[in-house]
């Protein structure tokens, strides 16, 4: 464990308190708590569970059956087979079929008690936290960090010793695992746990990347206007603007020091630019939608607006992750079409702006809304009327965006 995460938050952003919310009264069993936001937000405990690595890893990058019926996780010596109240109940009540808490709790459950501590060849006595972090999407792969960090704070594991395993890659590359073992140092990923059967002491399941708010804001419709009515308004006792300042110093990037520009007055311009790529191998290069046709011009004309001010054009997976993070970081506006890459709002100064570009069928999708609600930045949207959702390229007005940026600078 590492006691560089801190100290927790007083509330996340949606003003739910994020201390300490999981009580240690059992001794063996299954706890399972859920989110009052959505029922597909479940946190999980099992306590005295054998897992098979190799078995489980297998099970898992198989992508079909899964874990299901694997027999590779169980309880130990009498561990109960129903939950303590609260119970599995909050697992049951989701629609996700193939969120992985649920997926380990109900194989655990279901596939009988090892006998005597002695079936296990490995004890490992330090808390551990589980989470799925398989995803090759930036996006993604931020709400599951996120949700493992809210949890060891939420566990109040701060300060003590703890372990973390990572579920199987899906027979993917690996992305971002350098960053990764910097952000939480020690984690094992599933396949390097070892052979035989190792047994936890605690195992605490993190919610998976799609169980983040910021992500039920999004698909939820009932959470969408709750969701827009949050602000964190850039406290620091607000969980998502704690885990922003995680990263930042994850990264070496200094956030202390002030800064006399804003989105009134920048010096610094980023223009977060797509374009068509394999996000892993075998993926046709055609899915990646939303890629502006006349990016160039669009970065030439902001040149000639602001022609005092550094503008600057990146496509973000041609960068390390700590680099695309400062280059949002330092961005006094930040520009993009909607996409993945626009999730690097979350490291912008309170001075700072969020100027999305939407195409009409995305619209509706408030995440890097939200995402700045809740960590009090300024946000403008931009709507394209060109095509529809079939079209991968789209043609954009350039006087009229920075039309539109005027506006959101006065």
């Amino acid at each position: 464990g590492s006691s560089s995460l801190g100290p927790p938050g007083e509330r996340d952003g949606s003003g739910t308190t994020a201390a300490v919310a999981v009580k240690k009264t059992k001794k063996t069993g299954v706890e399972c708590w859920r989110s009052p936001h959505s029922v597909e937000m479940a946190l999980c405990l099992m306590r005295d569970v054998e897992v098979d690595p190799q078995g489980l890893y297998h099970a898992m990058a198989s992508r079909e059956s899964m874990m299901r019926g694997s027999k590779t996780i169980h309880l130990v010596d009498g561990g109960a087979t129903d939950c303590v109240s609260p119970n599995l109940q909050p697992l049951r009540d989701t629609t996700e079929t193939l969120d992985p808490t649920r997926m380990l709790v109900e194989e655990a459950v279901t596939s009988g008690t090892l006998q005597g501590r002695d079936a296990c060849d490995t004890w490992v006595n330090e808390t551990t936290f589980i989470f799925m972090g398989s995803s090759v999407h930036i996006y993604f792969k931020l709400m599951a960090w996120y949700n493992l960090y809210k949890t060891i704070l939420e566990y109040g594991m701060v300060d003590e010793n703890y372990r973390i395993l990572r579920l199987a890659e899906d027979g993917y590359d690996y992305t971002f695992k350098d960053f990764e073992k910097n952000l939480f140092p020690g984690i094992v990923p599933l396949s390097e746990l070892g052979k035989g059967k190792v047994c936890f002491r605690e195992l605490v399941i993190s919610p998976w990347m799609f169980a983040n708010l910021l992500f039920r804001c999004r698909i939820v419709a009932d959470l969408n206007s709750k969701c827009l009515g949050c602000n964190g308004q850039g406290k620091d006792g607000t969980l998502y603007v704690h885990f922003r300042s995680y990263v930042l110093k994850t990264c070496s990037i200094d956030d202390k020091t002030p800064v006399s520009s804003s989105y009134k007055d920048p010096k610094k311009i980023v223009i977060i630019m797509r374009k068509p790529y394999s996000r892993w191998p075998g993926d046709d290069p055609n899915r990646v939608e939303r890629v502006l046709s006349n990016g160039d011009e669009l970065v030439s004309a902001f040149e000639s607006k602001f022609h005092e001010v550094s503008v600057v054009k990146i496509h973000p997976e041609d960068l390390p992750i700590c680099k695309q993070i400062r280059y949002a970081h330092d961005a006094d506006i930040l520009v993009g079409v909607h996409g993945a890459g626009l999730v690097h709002s979350w490291w912008q100064r309170d001075s700072a702006l969020l100027f999305e570009i939407f195409p009409d069928y995305e619209v509706s999708n408030i995440a890097f809304k939200v995402l700045t609600q809740l960590t009090g930045r300024r946000y403008k949207s931009y709507r394209i009327h060109d095509g529809g959702f079939e079209k991968h390229s789209f043609h954009v007005n350039v006087q009229d965006v920075l039309q539109s940026i005027e506006a959101a600078r006065r």
